[in-house]
């Protein structure tokens, strides 16, 4: 499925031994630091697991780009496109509220403390209670909406579609919500295995998905249309959980579905988990309220909107944000419950840092690429130029809100990893406010354009709200690195852009053109941000002996 500050609590009754960033010694000098055998193995584990992380989250990103190149040519834009773009709504704002990000961020720091004060069993029985309830909650809700889907999407979700449109939106939900089930069962194992360090098996979710949505349109679209997409994203739903089952038991985890209300964790799990669910809430409402004044628009705006999401939103920041914040989030957990809150800011800022470095000039790239990038990922004559112009506007714009939402990524753990899912929860509520302010002042004199306008000025606005925050916090960042950080990076995007757009002066084929400027900007960039010395991309690689 698909889109986040207090001071940092103090009074921590236990110590264990510290934990040093995984990710910071990419940044600060080494030999400042001292560090034991052991903290240096656990830090190269960490900085592999990045990478691998990184490395399958790129596979599923190349999967993806074969699921989008598949769906443009077998439904284009339009009004099967609009349809699926709405009807995925619904299905994600139950999966992300009962599951998702609202569950793992609550979670995940109450089961590692449980694992260090009170072992696996009492962790075990703690993780087969949350599992029961996502089951229980999810598959009545999802019960509910199965059979009011067609109410549901004519009065509240597309009231601007046709009749027709209406009831294929309605039976899209319907099967959406049985993959969004899959993926509730699925998003809690995942947790539970990145709580014991074991990386591999969620960071597959991705591919597995995509080679389901790839191998449904295949062999169902002649018959079923769009709605072969849908059951592919339930087949693939089913396989990461067929996937995960044999590393939970290889780690002797038996996390079937039993309830034990009284278990350990559940009050705090409950006390962390409900700002969670308001704030991946408010993500999810505005997903829904964009659905709903997109509807009102020329037909093809919808799915243009969400390609667009896709292309900048959603492929860089998976690959790089959020490959860093799955590894280093219960890194964070651990060190937060030792009292280590030294080490939980160099990770903090570390992490960001490494993430800017490299979102950053993932997002100028793009947009220098251009049009022709725009038809390199659409190579088909399912988007014609006004479509394809259409896309590259509004991915150019979400630019930022893909920084922004990747700074989000990493801010917000910081909050999490403290325990605290309040102060979050206060901010991405004032954050949907005004994206749904400006959605409705914008959509009139600016179209889907003015959605985008929305979306990545609110982004844009919640991280500097939630950097500002945990800036001034005790041990939260350390502004001059990030600063320096961001100053380097900058510029050496805008020297990318430079050299991507003088390439394009050549007369060369665009396919030439498109490949040569991704190798050459790449280049550049790291040359440049090396030259002025940063080192967070290199130091990644060597740190973790590739």
């Amino acid at each position: 499925m698909s889109t986040t500050s207090a001071s940092p609590a103090t009074d921590v009754s236990s110590h264990v031994d510290n934990l040093q960033s995984p990710i910071s010694q990419q940044i600060v000098e080494i030999g400042d630091c001292h560090h034991t055998p052991r903290i240096l193995s656990h830090t190269r584990f960490l900085f592999r697991a990045s990478v691998m992380v990184m490395a399958l989250n790129g596979v599923s990103r190349l999967t993806g780009f074969v699921k989008l190149l598949l769906m443009t040519r077998t439904f284009g834009i339009g009004d099967d496109a609009d349809a699926y773009a709405a009807a995925n709504q619904l299905p994600e704002l139950l999966f992300a509220m009962l599951a998702g990000g609202a569950v793992a961020a609550a979670f995940i720091p109450v089961y590692t403390g449980l694992l260090a004060r009170r072992g696996a069993m009492s962790a075990a029985r703690f993780a087969n209670t949350i599992v029961a309830l996502t089951v229980a909650a999810l598959g009545g809700l999802g019960l509910l909406v199965i059979v009011s889907a067609p109410w549901l999407t004519a009065h509240l979700l597309t009231p601007g579609f046709s009749p027709t449109q209406q009831a294929l939106t309605a039976r899209l939900v319907q099967v959406l919500m049985l993959a969004t089930f899959f993926f509730a069962v699925g998003s809690i194992y995942a947790s539970i295995l990145q709580a014991h360090d074991h990386f591999f098996a969620p960071a597959l979710g991705g591919i597995l998905i995509d080679l389901g949505q790839i191998v449904g349109i295949a062999l169902l679209a002649s018959q079923l249309g769009i709605a072969s997409a849908a059951w592919g994203l339930a087949g693939g739903a089913l396989l990461i959980l067929a996937v995960q089952a044999p590393f939970l038991w290889r780690l002797g985890l038996d996390n079937r579905p039993a309830l034990a209300l009284r278990t350990e964790g559940m009050a705090e799990m409950a006390h962390l988990f409900w700002p969670r669910l308001v704030t991946m809430g408010a993500g999810q409402a505005v997903d829904l309220v964009v659905v709903r004044l997109a509807s009102e628009l020329a037909p093809g705006s919808m799915s243009a909107y969400f390609y667009a999401v896709l292309i900048m939103a959603y492929m860089p920041r998976g690959l790089f944000a959020q490959a860093i914040a799955t590894v280093i989030f219960p890194t964070m957990a651990r060190q937060y419950n030792a009292a280590d809150l030294v080490g939980l800011q160099a990770t903090t800022t570390a992490g960001l840092r490494a993430t800017l470095s490299l979102v950053i000039p993932a997002a100028v790239g793009i947009i220098a690429l251009g049009l022709p990038g725009m038809r390199f990922l659409f190579p088909g004559e399912e988007l014609d130029g006004a479509a394809l112009s259409m896309v590259f506007s509004l991915t150019a714009i979400l630019g930022v809100r893909l920084i922004s939402d990747a700074s989000v990524d990493i801010l917000s753990l910081a909050f999490y990893a403290r325990h605290n899912t309040r102060l979050p929860m206060v901010a991405s509520v004032a954050w949907m406010a005004t994206v749904f302010g400006l959605s409705y002042a914008l959509v009139r004199p600016l179209g889907i354009y003015g959605l985008a306008w929305a979306s990545a000025l609110a982004a844009l606005g919640l991280a500097v709200a939630l950097l500002i925050v945990v800036w001034r916090s005790k041990h939260g960042i350390d502004g001059r690195a990030l600063a320096i950080t961001v100053g380097r990076a900058l510029l050496a995007a805008a020297t990318m852009a430079v050299a991507v757009r003088l390439l394009n002066c050549i007369d060369l084929p665009e396919m030439v053109f498109v490949m040569v400027g991704m190798a050459g900007g790449a280049a550049v960039y790291v040359s440049v941000y090396a030259a002025l010395g940063g080192r967070e991309p290199l130091m990644l690689l060597r740190r973790a002996n590739l």
